[in-house]
């Protein structure tokens, strides 16, 4: 789809996956792995989140490219579970897959950190010896594996807009040869998770991410140097930061700090910034964040940072937000737009924004947002991507 096509209409004005209620943690990956029909030459993965029950016999999809997989987050007998269905498009006829009902559900051990809820967060493809990442532009072996890391979570709420940014949990890791069924990969905590909040005083958990360790969003800079990119709150100045962990493997991880605050009073995310999506800008040679900012009215909206190495450096690129929900009353996105997935397309001056949307009605969507050139400046909406 180019950026002069709208989305068909059927995902403009209808409802996909029956109805939404909070349709968060967008992810996208580009996979190069051939699928079995003649035609289908690439995967284009959107993962997303949704909380209500869906039916998947009454799914009706037409979708823009060859093959879709879309993984997504649902409520199962109470409790939020990751789910996986593919849509496919040959020629002018579309069909749906149904993979496993529940792929990765929730813990079930009453020690664990995600036995109220697991979130898709990100997903990244690695082949041994490839060097690949989530951007892959080639076909790729059959030795390649889905690494999905997710948020996982209690039932305890800090209360705001957008909930599933504030859910007091965890980062966890589950991999997949398949992309369908996923094994957990427990990590050092001893919840199983690969992260725990705060500094250990041996009494309470303290600091800036006493809290939590949320939206887990991972980069690999180069063979055995990844980076994870998540936020918590900080109880003291009541603010949403983001931070930054290293690690060699992609499951034991080192924090190494905050790398991007609120801004200044009055701005459009004096109040904290949370959820950021960092990428590598192959052309310029940079690492660009999207995030969610949070005004003092608590309105949310989604800024841009960058930076030349990707650690501390983080400079915002504007004072003001590069996307705001609408000013339409009956807008399906004029309360906030939050949980940005930038992508960078082929050939490098292509920018697609994912995000989240919420009504007034409190209904969510996901939308599209799309830009052109190196500025990044300003990103121009599509209409609703899914409904």
């Amino acid at each position: 789809m180019t950026p002069s096509q709208k989305p068909p209409t059927s995902m403009r004005h209808g409802i996909w996956l029956q109805r939404w209620v909070w349709a968060h943690a967008t992810s996208f990956l580009n996979d190069g792995r051939r699928g079995n029909h003649a035609i289908a030459a690439y995967f284009r993965r959107l993962y997303f989140s949704c909380q209500q029950p869906v039916d998947m016999n009454m799914i009706d999809v037409h979708q823009p490219a060859d093959i879709d997989r879309v993984t997504f987050h649902r409520f199962t007998l109470n409790r939020r579970n990751i789910g996986t269905v593919v849509s496919a498009l040959y020629g002018a006829s579309s069909c749906m897959y149904k993979f496993g009902p529940d792929p990765l559900l929730a813990s079930t051990d009453w020690w664990a950190f995600d036995t109220a809820a697991v979130r898709p967060s990100d997903v990244l493809l690695f082949s041994s010896g490839s060097g690949s990442d989530a951007s892959v532009r080639r076909s790729v072996p059959s030795s390649a594996v889905y690494w999905l890391y997710y948020s996982g979570s209690t039932d305890e709420r800090f209360g705001s807009p957008f909930p599933a940014a504030d859910v007091p949990s965890l980062p966890g890791l589950a991999i997949s040869q398949d992309g369908r069924h996923w094994a957990r990969i427990e990590g050092d905590h001893h919840t199983g998770a690969l992260l725990g909040v705060g500094e250990d005083d041996g009494d309470e958990p303290r600091g800036w991410e006493a809290r939590c360790v949320a939206a887990p969003k991972v980069v690999l800079h180069a063979e055995g140097d990844l980076r994870m990119y998540y936020h918590s709150f900080d109880e003291m100045s009541q603010r949403h930061a983001i931070g930054l962990a290293r690690s060699r493997d992609g499951v034991r991880w080192r924090k190494e700090g905050k790398v991007l605050e609120g801004g200044k009073a009055g701005s459009f995310d004096e109040r904290g910034v949370r959820q950021g999506h960092v990428i590598r800008d192959r052309a310029a040679r940079r690492y660009v964040m999207v995030y969610e900012g949070v005004d003092a009215d608590g309105r949310v909206s989604i800024g841009m940072a960058v930076s030349e190495d990707g650690l501390k450096g983080w400079r915002r690129s504007s004072e003001l937000p590069v996307l705001r929900s609408s000013d339409e009353d009956e807008g399906w996105d004029g309360t906030g737009v939050g949980s940005p997935c930038l992508v960078q397309m082929d050939g490098a001056y292509e920018w697609r924004l994912y995000y989240m949307g919420v009504g007034r009605d409190g209904e969510a969507a996901i939308g599209m947002a799309y830009s052109q050139g190196h500025g990044l400046q300003k990103f121009e909406k599509c209409d609703a991507v899914l409904m």
